[in-house]
């Protein structure tokens, strides 16, 4: 998803020729053991997390090395998107521990994931879902949209009755519901069907089905 070519902002920031067809998304800075960085201590480059696992307290300082357990709290990146990034999960500390436990596999890191960004240039970012009443809206402006979901559980939405104790939210519920029962065939299917009503503008109502 990064960007390539010319346009590639992390080649530039580097002050490197970038090779053509590769994607530059992440630049990364920090310790993660999936990626760490290098510092050369006597002309020798080592990976910085094996440099402080080492000497913890002479690098990150007695308190954060304390607080942290001996790791650096934090992790600077690079964004360079070409287009949209996946969804992004950011759970709470306790979360993240319990997930950690429960499924180490898709939640390798039991911290929380919290996020400073700041934009360079041109950047636009979606955080959270639309109230009730605006979802609701456009399930019945676009009703191709719920060809994804089964009509049970829209229909337990539209009622606005919360269908599941576990369930903080009628919203949550749909959302759930909707990544589920995801197929990325159908859903092409249904957005370039979208795409063709809006294309040939047919009089402006786009809530039809099409066959």
């Amino acid at each position: 998803w990064g960007m390539k070519g010319d346009e590639a902002y992390i080649p530039k920031l580097l002050d490197q020729i970038p090779e053509t067809g590769t994607s530059y998304a992440e630049l990364w800075i920090g310790a993660h053991p999936s990626g760490p960085s290098e510092i050369s201590i006597n002309n020798n480059w080592q990976p910085l997390n094996k440099v402080i696992e080492k000497f913890p307290e002479t690098i990150l300082g007695k308190h954060v090395s304390e607080q942290f357990a001996g790791n650096l709290p934090f992790l600077f990146k690079v964004l360079s998107a070409a287009e949209p990034l996946s969804l992004q999960a950011h759970p709470n500390k306790n979360q993240a521990q319990k997930l950690h436990n429960t499924n180490p596999n898709l939640y390798p890191d039991e911290n929380q994931k919290k996020e400073l960004a700041i934009a360079l240039g041109d950047f636009k970012a979606l955080i959270g879902f639309r109230p009730l009443s605006e979802i609701l809206s456009v399930l019945k402006k676009y009703p191709a949209l719920t060809e994804n979901i089964n009509e049970d559980v829209v229909s337990k939405v539209k009622s606005k009755a919360k269908p599941v104790k576990s369930a903080p939210s009628p919203v949550q519920y749909l959302f759930s519901k909707f990544i589920k029962h995801y197929n990325n065939t159908e859903l092409n299917k249904t957005c370039k069907r979208l795409f063709k009503r809006f294309k040939s503008k047919r009089g402006g109502d786009l809530t039809q089905r099409e066959k």
